[in-house]
C-alpha cells in the first residue's frame, strides 16, 4: 500500500530530554510547568519559560519483576504545582517537588490499589480525591488526605476502562469511558454508575459504520463551568453532551445529561485528546496527526448551530499527548493566535524512526 505524503506545519519549538516516546504531558495549576512521562521510564519537569528541564524522575518505576516500567498517566494536584501524581503499570507515586533535587529517586508515596495497569489518573477540581481507571475496567476514588478508598468500587465497564474525569464545581460526579463504546457517569459518594451511554450511533447505517475504528471512548474532556462534555472516539468523531431539563417544576428543575451533536468528521482516525480552553473553545489531537481547533455554541444556542472546527494544525505524528496554553493577556476574539500547543506522539509512516521529543506549535493565520 502506497503511504499518503502528509504536508507537516513546522513547530516552533522543540524539547529535548526524553530517549524513548513521551507517552503524556500534563500542565501544572500555575502554568508554568509542564510535565511528561515516557516509555523511557522517566518524567521530567519543564520551564515553560526557558524550556529547561528543571528536574528529571527516574529508578522510581518497576513493574512486579523490578524492570522498569513506562509512565501511563500523570498530574498535578489542582491546588499547587508541586504535588504530582505519577501512574506506571498498576501503581500511583507521588512526588513532592517542593526541596526535591534536580534528580528524583525516590517517591514520597505509592499508592497499590489498582490490580491491572493503569491508564489514566484525575485529581478533582478541590484537590482532595484523585481517580484512577485500569485495564480490568475499574474507577478507583482515592481520598487523598487519608489515602483510603472513598468507596470500594463496582464495575462498569465490561472491558479496559481508558479515560476519567471530574466533572468541575460537582463534589461527587466523575465519568469515564472504556473499550467497550460506553460513557459512564459515577456517583463516587456511592461507588456505582448511575448512567451509561453507549457511543456506538446508532442513527447510522449499520453497512457504513466504520467498524475498523469502532466508536471507543478514548478521551473524555468537560468545560471549566461544567456545562459541556466532549467525548473523543475511536472513529474519529467527537459527542458533546449536554444537560437538559427532563421534568421538574419551579421550584426544582430536573436535569439530565443528553447527547447533543456528533461532530462525525472531527478526524478521520482515533481522537487521542482533547482539552477545553474555554467553555466553547476545544482543542483535539488524534492518530491521523491533525490539531483541530472547535468551537462550540455557547450556552442557549444550541439549536441554532453545532460545533465546526475553526482551525487545523497538521503534523505527521499519531498523537499521543496535547497541552494547550493560552496568553492570559489574549481576548476571545484572537483566541486562536495566543494559543500554543505542546504536543508528544508517533510516527504515522511505518518508514520514519520513532521520536522522544515535545513538539511546540502555533496555529497558523
Amino acid at each position: 500500500m502506497t503511504e499518503v505524503k502528509i504536508v507537516a506545519q513546522d513547530p516552533i519549538n522543540i524539547l529535548k530530554g526524553h530517549k524513548e516516546t513521551v507517552t503524556c504531558l500534563a500542565l501544572s495549576p500555575s502554568g508554568n510547568l509542564l510535565v511528561s512521562g515516557s516509555q523511557d521510564s522517566t518524567v521530567r519537569v519543564w520551564d515553560l519559560k526557558s524550556g529547561k528541564v528543571l528536574k528529571a524522575i527516574k529508578d522510581c518505576f518497576k513493574n512486579d519483576n523490578k524492570e522498569n516500567s513506562e509512565i501511563s498517566s500523570l498530574c498535578f494536584s489542582t491546588q499547587n504545582d508541586n504535588d504530582l501524581f505519577v501512574a506506571s503499570n498498576h501503581r500511583i507515586y507521588y512526588f513532592d517537588l517542593t526541596d526535591s533535587g534536580m534528580i528524583i529517586t525516590k517517591e514520597n508515596y505509592i499508592y497499590d490499589f489498582n490490580l491491572d495497569e493503569i491508564n489514566d489518573i484525575k485529581v478533582n477540581d478541590k484537590g482532595n480525591y484523585l481517580a484512577a481507571c485500569d485495564d480490568f475496567g475499574v474507577v478507583y476514588i482515592v481520598d487523598l488526605e487519608t489515602k483510603k478508598l472513598v468507596k470500594k468500587p463496582h464495575n462498569g465497564h465490561d472491558n479496559i476502562c481508558t479515560c476519567i474525569e471530574f466533572r468541575p464545581k460537582s463534589k461527587w460526579e466523575v465519568w469515564s469511558g472504556g473499550m467497550d463504546c460506553e460513557l459512564f457517569k459515577w456517583d463516587i459518594s456511592r461507588g456505582v454508575p448511575t448512567r451509561n451511554y453507549n457511543m456506538i450511533n446508532k442513527n447510522t447505517n449499520s453497512s457504513n459504520v466504520k467498524m475498523i475504528n469502532p466508536p471507543f471512548v478514548h478521551k473524555i474532556a468537560i468545560s471549566s463551568d461544567g456545562h459541556t462534555i466532549a467525548v473523543g472516539l475511536g472513529d474519529g468523531s467527537i459527542q458533546f453532551l449536554k444537560q437538559a431539563i427532563v421534568g421538574g417544576n419551579k421550584k426544582k428543575v430536573k436535569r439530565e445529561w443528553q447527547p447533543i451533536w456528533r461532530l462525525e468528521d472531527a478526524h478521520s482516525w482515533v481522537v487521542s485528546d482533547l482539552t477545553f480552553i474555554t467553555p466553547t473553545i476545544l482543542v483535539s489531537g488524534a492518530n491521523d496527526g491533525k490539531i483541530n481547533l472547535i468551537e462550540i455554541p455557547a450556552d442557549g444556542k444550541e439549536k441554532e448551530s453545532k460545533p465546526t472546527v475553526k482551525a487545523t494544525i497538521p503534523t505527521t505524528l499519531k498523537i499521543n499527548s496535547i497541552i494547550a496554553i493560552r496568553d492570559p493577556e489574549s481576548s476571545d476574539e484572537n483566541i486562536k493566535e495566543s494559543l500554543t500547543i505542546y504536543m508528544s506522539g508517533v510516527p504515522i509512516s511505518l518508514s520514519e524512526p520513532p521520536t522522544s521529543d515535545i513538539f511546540v506549535y502555533k496555529f497558523q493565520n
